[in-house]
């Protein structure tokens, strides 16, 4: 009896300094890492079937122990982990696990209310709620996490059914999907209207949104390698799909099999294997399935978008765009469904956002912090090694512009205002109008002044006698020239056809005035509006957007680019300052010159009250206008 106490005795001593030796790993560890803490559990090497349905009451299942000490996983937010491309300017982190709600509890939410229930992320990526879903109601106490589309909680949405438990089958009382959930509607999206319970704290409301329609088909079709970077498979015995982040190592000791065609058998891990896998930042959407009118369908994975349609199926008109996924299909954001039917929740967070501007082809681009001004001060390099006279450098502000002896807002070194009407080869001022194609390169200096089209660039490259695009030589201002301390080649000027895509939006650019400077603003399709101000789209003049010094500041942190309207080029028209002229790279094939078609212009852009759009006109290339020039970031 006394040897079988002793026994125990040991026994117990030994797995109380096991536990005391792992807790005070633990907390060393968490001391000298910014990671967030670490997570200690133990228990079998794959999750009983009695426990395979969450248990609303449990942290997070058992995980894979194979002798006596405790393993160590670093469980939780992904975010630090593995970024995904969502489009060609956004990567994102996903969330730890699919969005869950309870009644218990109370939260915070985005417009400073305490709203009942509780959110959280599953505590394990695999972990879905299943058929415990049917309890859905206003007072249930366990945990659901299948959700009617826009069901935030905001009351502000205007609908009856916008609770997370709410399931009525009549379509008017869902949010009407045609502006999804955006712009005045954002607190529709579930991450950000609400706080949500993390592993280790509570992320507040806007942490974390939605994927819209396009996010989702860029993820599974548009980034690079799209078809090696998702594959079926299960984790734990559970049925999902997996995604694997752009910048992709495979863990030692286990496997991959990518595409479309695969099978929930080609990946099966272990939650040993599958931490070796998240680890390296791989996220798992598990099969959660689907609540409808007759409850529960497992076998199947749809997961919300925050893009509605108005698209009408049979008399079905409530329909939101989703990511659905089987055995045999993944239907990457094609297919929408009803919004009162019951899909998961996998939220994202922005983790890099490049601020910058499709123009066509796949291409991205972003703007000079201001309009090209050059000076016969000085020297520079340029593309043909030679060295030439001048120096070429970017407005310090976007809302500064030359003008002529009364408009304009820049001076020279000995603070005399600057005149593009003193244009010269012994003028030290600074001028940022230019007749096209004078980058200095075959002796068109910046201050050519001449009406002789015949001065000026004529024979083009790309195949056409006179004109085409002349981004790709050196009559480009950009490609020709030092421009501060950027490299000849850096920086471009945009063709017509780029200008055409930029523009293929009215809601993302509008006149507006800048700290007292009037002119044309152009937003990134990735535009978020500052709390407190306000914009309008074409059409509108002047006066309607009008913002001061420190309210531009946060426009432009935003992605916002300006373009002053600062054009003298005919200064006997008593108008001329109603407009802005901006060049293309693009040459015209015709222009009039004394009643006779020759070619001999060029696209210019300009903008003015005057026109519902902004335009585009063959302009003679004798004429003085401002340069805007692009770099090619994607």
């Amino acid at each position: 009896m006394a040897a079988n106490t002793r026994s125990f005795q040991r026994y117990m001593y030994k797995n109380i300094a096991v536990w005391i030796f792992s807790m005070v790993a633990i907390y060393a560890l968490a001391q000298t890492s910014d990671k967030k803490p670490l997570v200690l559990t133990w228990g079998t090497t794959e999750v009983p079937d009695s426990l395979k349905k969450t248990n609303p009451e449990r942290l997070a299942y058992p995980t894979a122990l194979e002798d006596e000490m405790p393993v160590i996983f670093c469980d939780g937010e992904l975010e630090e982990i593995g970024l995904f491309s969502v489009s060609g300017t956004r990567k994102v982190a996903f969330s730890p696990g699919n969005l869950q709600w309870t009644s218990l509890g109370t939260h915070r939410c985005a417009d400073g209310t305490i709203h009942p229930g509780t959110w959280r992320f599953a505590p394990n990526q695999w972990e879905f709620i299943g058929e415990d879903n049917n309890n859905i109601s206003e007072t249930y106490e366990g945990w659901i996490d299948l959700f009617g589309w826009a069901t935030s909680d905001w009351p502000g949405s205007g609908v009856s059914a916008y609770h997370p438990y709410s399931k009525t089958y009549t379509d008017g009382a869902w949010r009407s999907a045609n502006t999804g959930m955006s712009g005045d509607y954002k607190y529709c999206d579930w991450g950000q209207y609400n706080d949500i319970k993390n592993v280790w704290s509570t992320d507040s409301a806007g942490t974390w949104y939605t994927l819209s329609r396009s996010e989702w088909e860029y993820l599974f079709t548009g980034r690079k390698n799209a078809e090696g970077l998702y594959g079926r498979g299960r984790v734990a015995g559970i049925a999902g799909m997996v995604l694997l982040p752009d910048e992709w190592e495979l863990p030692e000791g286990v496997s991959f099999v990518s595409g479309a065609s695969t099978s929930w058998d080609d990946n099966s891990y272990t939650i040993r294997e599958w931490r070796q896998m998240e680890g390296n930042g791989a996220v798992f959407l598990p099969l959660a399935g689907v609540r409808g009118i007759r409850g529960i369908t497992i076998g199947q994975g749809v997961y919300r978008s925050s893009t509605g349609t108005t698209y009408t199926y049979g008399s079905t008109s409530n329909l939101a765009w989703c990511l659905s996924f089987d055995e045999t299909h993944v239907k990457d954001a094609s297919y929408s469904n009803a919004r009162m039917l019951g899909y998961s929740v996998r939220l994202a967070k922005i983790k890099e956002r490049l601020v910058a501007f499709p123009v066509g082809g796949g291409r991205y681009v972003r703007f000079a912090p201001g309009n090209l001004q050059y000076s016969t001060e000085g020297t520079h390099l340029c593309a043909d090694g030679t060295t030439q006279k001048g120096t070429w450098r970017f407005a310090e502000h976007q809302w500064d512009f030359v003008g002529d002896a009364e408009n304009g807002n820049v001076f020279d070194s000995n603070g005399e205002k600057c005149n593009n009407n003193l244009r010269g080869a012994d003028y030290t001022g600074w001028i940022d109008q230019y007749s096209w194609g004078t980058s200095g390169y075959n002796g068109k200096t910046p201050w050519l002044t001449s009406n002789n089209n015949a001065d000026f660039v004529w024979g083009l490259v790309n195949g056409e006698a006179v004109h085409g695009d002349i981004d790709t030589t050196w009559y480009d201002w950009g490609a020709y020239n030092q421009i501060g301390d950027d490299a000849p080649g850096t920086w471009r000027t945009i063709t017509k056809a780029q200008f055409d895509y930029l523009t293929r939006s009215n809601s993302l650019q509008g006149l507006a005035t800048v700290n007292g400077v009037e002119g044309h603003v152009f937003l990134p399709d990735e535009w978020e509006l500052p709390d407190g101000l306000s914009w309008t789209g074409l059409p509108q003049d002047y006066d309607v957007n009008v913002y001061t010094l420190e309210e531009w500041e946060r426009m432009e942190a935003n992605g916002a680019v300006f373009f002053p309207k600062t054009n003298n080029f005919a200064p006997t028209n008593p108008n001329i300052h109603i407009f802005g002229h901006y060049w293309t790279a693009t040459g015209a094939t015709a222009g009039n010159n004394n009643s006779t078609l020759v070619p001999t212009s060029a696209v210019d852009i300009f903008f003015s009250p005057y026109y519902y759009n902004i335009n585009r006109s063959n302009s003679f290339r004798t004429r003085k206008c401002c340069v805007r020039l692009i770099q090619y970031v994607k």
